[in-house]
């Protein structure tokens, strides 16, 4: 059998005349209605899930007719029904989570009411302010419906309050509270500076009146979250940025070229090679010193090409940490600085040309090298003219 859903159950409830004994009459109108009815009336699952009892004869259920309901409240996965908006935000995790379907009888609003109800407005407020404490919180118990920070021990702020202290916020500090924290910039600053405000705000007051103060006094938490932030980001100004990335940029280009640097003794040596080799090689007919001369020197030059080689591998990977790091440093700066990401991006950009061109220059030295070795290996090839087995 079908289930009642959460529509039907708001179509009924827009319809009826509710009593005070919680009782309600409404007048059949459409054919939906009279289906739930039916429905509610010949199924106990439906009965059960609705929250709602038929009290007028089945026999009698016919469109345009008039029907007697008891009503109660429905399966909370369907929605909440409540009298008045106090026993609404008097239900489980309501004070910090506005429910997904919900009917105040008292004001005939649900939660898609258009316009919103000034009850809904400000508890609307309200439940942005909550999620934006909770940011600022070291956490926040849904299931508890509290705030819990940390300094000096564990503070605790209860999420309680009722319709008075609804109707006592200003929505418009809210919003304004809210809308300084939209911006990413500083962000974590931010919150900080608000989790210290609260703290301030709350200390000494008794644990069940802190949330319930922190809705009457946002726009002074919000003076004090704009004076600590106006504080905290004078000490900020774009010649401190500029000059930090200078800095990063200046230490990054030195630590690049020292991997250079540290190969240059090595990268001199190979035309010196080149020449060692070129004058030590000599023609050789015969098994004698000559031979293994060419052997040696051939040998040597491999040698001196795996060192350079493992000492470009050693490079190589210090100029990918390097870069890494830089890299690092500038998504952080890009995440902290966005305002201004486009006036610092090109250094780094710059960096990492730089990087790629250690990199070339150190495949090139390095294809010289076991160039310059295979051209050794050949030549004495040509010049040894016995099978160097055969001297052995």
């Amino acid at each position: 059998m079908a289930r009642v859903s959460w529509a039907d159950l708001e179509a009924v409830y827009a319809v009826t005349k509710f009593e005070t004994d919680g009782t309600g009459r409404l007048t059949i109108s459409n054919q939906a209605i009279l289906n739930t009815l039916l429905l509610v009336e010949a199924d106990e699952d439906a009965m059960a899930d609705s929250g709602m009892a038929v009290l007028t004869d089945r026999d009698k259920l016919e469109l345009g007719q008039e029907a007697l309901v008891q009503f109660n409240s429905p399966r909370t996965s369907l929605g909440r029904f409540a009298r008045t908006f106090a026993n609404l935000i008097a239900g489980s995790s309501a004070r910090v989570e506005e429910p997904s379907a919900y009917f105040v009888v008292d004001q005939r609003i649900t939660r898609n009411t258009q316009p919103p109800d000034e009850l809904q407005v400000k508890y609307r407020a309200a439940l942005g302010l909550i999620k934006l404490l909770a940011q600022a919180a070291a956490f926040l118990d849904k299931v508890q419906q509290e705030l819990v920070f940390f300094r000096d021990g564990r503070i605790v702020v209860p999420v309680n309050y009722g319709i008075d202290d609804l109707m006592s916020i200003e929505t418009s500090h809210v919003h304004q509270l809210i809308k300084m924290f939209e911006e990413p910039v500083h962000q974590e600053q931010k919150l900080a500076i608000l989790s210290e405000a609260i703290i301030d705000l709350v200390a000494g007051l008794p644990v069940n009146q802190r949330f319930r103060f922190i809705m009457r006094e946002v726009s002074d938490l919000t003076e004090k979250v704009t004076a600590g932030y106006r504080l905290f980001a004078s000490s900020f100004t774009y010649s401190k940025i500029r000059r930090e990335v200078e800095t990063a940029q200046a230490e990054f280009i030195t630590r690049i070229h020292k991997t250079f640097v540290d190969l240059q003794g090595q990268i001199l040596a190979i035309p010196l090679a080149t020449i060692v080799v070129a004058s030590q090689l000599k023609a050789a007919t015969a098994c004698g010193v000559d031979v293994w001369t060419n052997v040696a020197v051939v040998a040597g030059a491999w040698i001196f090409v795996l060192f350079l080689i493992a000492s470009i591998v050693n490079q190589w990977l210090t100029l990918n940490a390097v870069t890494f790091e830089f890299e690092r440093q500038q998504q952080r700066l890009l995440r902290d600085f966005s305002q201004v990401k486009t006036d610092f991006n090109d250094a780094f950009d710059r960096l990492k040309c730089r990087a790629f061109w250690h990199r070339v220059v150190f495949v090139v030295i390095g294809a010289v090298g076991v160039g310059g070795a295979s051209f050794a290996t050949w030549a004495a090839g040509k010049l040894i003219g016995v099978d160097i087995q055969s001297c052995l």
